[in-house]
């Protein structure tokens, strides 16, 4: 943490893998679990890891607030459906957790891991049965199912390959990923906007970025459904829970790398001082006011805090998105339930969420979408400035025709206006 904010460097941390064995209460034979319904067989096992969170936490210094860190998704792209004969699939599809994968949540809370990146799709063996089946992951990853990776030889080859699955062939992935990100940011021939970004946020911008395609998705909500406590009020604790496996979910880079017709993203870099605010003012394309269709607005803030070890908050600065304006700011009606609360999503070093909605919506201040960036001190005296990177998608239907992001080009070829509150 300390030398992420010193010399502005983003550390990518595996989550850590939890070979340990899990008891699946709800069947009592080998045979029962075998031939169960797979999506009711996925449900007992999620289930079973949300029972034993506490057993399977994160593997120092995952729990870093700096650093992304990274937990593997139950994904591999060699996996044809076939599996040895010993060996059950635990989950229906590639969208959710390797079952192996450590699970947070993170100091005070924090939402961690923050993403999920393909780690093998890792299947299970039943190891003991009676009262209740009790599986383990497999022995060692193979061809049908791991991820082939460079692998020590025992005769020395520099060569070598081997199958492996789990959190660090992930953060591996996850790794390539931003130097996808930052090539293409660093494209001015190809026509990024920022290829003369200061070198100073370079690794914000890429923690931004990387997290910015990210979303629970399909499984989110099925869990959100499924998982307990359910009943008014109790939303907080049960996506707290989902996040512990989640984090901000699997991110969809090639929607980061490129835009589309009707999506735009916008990036800007700074820095702010505490008990202050930035404002941002993002255009909006014309032809949308009054109009019901559907839009959505994607915002991801990253920043590095420096700390305070000697206080139990640690983390010294705390930023957040609000509305710039008390008129209606938000142009999408509601935040999408299936992703980290509003209360989670302000306790690390990453601020990231996606409003959608399809009502007709009255845009303010001539057109322009006001956002409020603003700092904090939480652990002691802040007397330095934040260094931060923000990430902002805009999309409407493809139906509506709207040239997003050739409107939103146009209009930002001026510099955005940027003012201090």
């Amino acid at each position: 943490d300390f030398l992420a904010h010193r010399y502005r460097v983003l550390f990518l941390v595996s989550a850590g893998n939890v070979l340990d064995r899990l008891v699946i209460p709800e069947y009592t034979t080998s045979r029962e679990f075998e031939d169960a319904d797979p999506e009711e067989r996925e449900k007992a096992i999620l289930a079973a890891l949300n029972a034993n969170k506490s057993q399977r936490t994160l593997f120092s210094p995952a729990e870093s607030v700096n650093a992304l860190t990274i937990g593997a998704a139950h994904k591999s792209a060699v996996f044809n459906g076939g599996l040895p004969a010993n060996l059950i699939d635990p989950f229906t599809d590639e969208s959710q957790p390797n079952i192996v994968s450590a699970m947070g949540l993170g100091y005070r809370k924090t939402v961690k891991p923050d993403l999920l990146m393909a780690g093998g799709r890792m299947p299970v063996r039943v190891v003991a049965f009676g009262e209740s089946v009790t599986i383990a992951p497999a022995d060692r990853p193979a061809r049908l199912f791991g991820i082939k990776a460079a692998a020590p030889d025992q005769l020395g080859s520099t060569r070598h390959e081997d199958f492996t699955c789990g959190t660090s062939v992930a953060t591996a992935l996850a790794t390539r990923a931003g130097h996808r990100i930052f090539d293409t940011l660093m494209d001015g021939d190809g026509g990024s906007n920022h290829d003369d970004l200061p070198p100073d946020y370079r690794a914000l911008a890429l923690k931004a970025l990387l997290v910015h395609g990210a979303a629970w998705g399909p499984k989110g909500e099925m869990l959100d459904g499924f998982f307990q406590p359910q009943g008014q009020g109790q939303h907080v604790a049960r996506r707290d829970d989902i996040a512990r496996l989640f984090g901000y979910g699997i991110p969809d880079i090639e929607r980061v790398l490129d835009c589309t017709e009707n999506r735009a993203t916008l990036l800007g870099v700074g820095t702010i001082a505490a008990d202050s605010a930035l404002l941002y003012r993002i255009p909006i394309p014309d032809g949308l006011d009054g109009q019901r269709a559907f839009r959505a607005l994607t915002t991801t803030l990253a920043w590095f805090t420096p700390i305070n070890a000697r206080h139990q908050g640690y983390r010294k600065a705390a930023l957040d998105i609000s509305p710039g304006t008390d008129e209606k700011y938000w142009i999408t009606n509601q935040r999408d339930p299936y992703q980290p609360t509003d209360k989670a999503v302000v306790r690390g070093s990453l601020f990231h969420e996606r409003r959608t909605g399809a009502q007709a919506a009255v845009f303010v201040d001539n057109g322009e979408l006001l956002l409020r960036v603003s700092c904090r001190a939480t652990a002691g005296e802040l007397d330095q400035e934040i260094p931060f990177a923000l990430a902002i998608s805009f999309e409407v239907g493809v139906e509506t025709g709207i040239p997003v992001y050739e409107e939103i080009r146009a209009r930002i070829a001026p510099q955005v206006g940027v003012g201090v509150q």
